[in-house]
């Protein structure tokens, strides 16, 4: 059975992505890949048979959208940013603060900016660095901050 000559493929990819360009929804595109991929092969391989050309589009089609929904999924990590929007102890993970009170019986206070948040975490003298490294609501929970070599 014959093959589509690459010219096809061309068509069909730059249709593809096109359509991605007008309706953007990270799928098409990768289809278009594919299908120029195969223009690519079919050019270099001028008898390759038709079963062969659409068994790689579809192949390829698999492999390039594997691969971008992981990428994705790994870029976005386990709490991407819209998750985050409107979680302000979620924004604090990761900061440095130094509490202005001691933490006692698991709670205290610090200033994080300019808004004083609540506390949980191991009882700590004032003074002390800690790292926000969760929170709900308005409580934070904190862990004594490493310090540096030679401080």
């Amino acid at each position: 059975m014959a093959g589509l000559d690459w010219g096809w493929w061309l068509v069909g990819g730059l249709v593809l992505v096109g359509v991605e360009a007008l309706l953007p929804s990270f799928v098409a595109i990768w289809f278009g890949v594919a299908a120029l991929a195969v223009a690519g092969l079919a050019l270099a391989a001028p008898g390759l048979d038709l079963r062969w050309q659409l068994g790689l589009f579809a192949v390829l089609s698999l492999l390039c959208l594997a691969a971008a929904w992981t990428l994705r999924r790994r870029k976005a990590g386990p709490a991407d940013a819209a998750s985050r929007l409107n979680d302000r102890a979620a924004q604090q993970v990761g900061r440095m603060v130094v509490l202005a009170e001691p933490i006692l019986g698991g709670r205290g206070h610090a200033f994080v900016g300019d808004t004083l948040w609540s506390l949980e975490g191991p009882d700590l003298p004032s003074g002390s660095r800690v790292r926000i490294v969760g929170g709900q609501g308005q409580v934070l929970r904190v862990e004594p901050a490493e310090t540096p070599p030679g401080h």
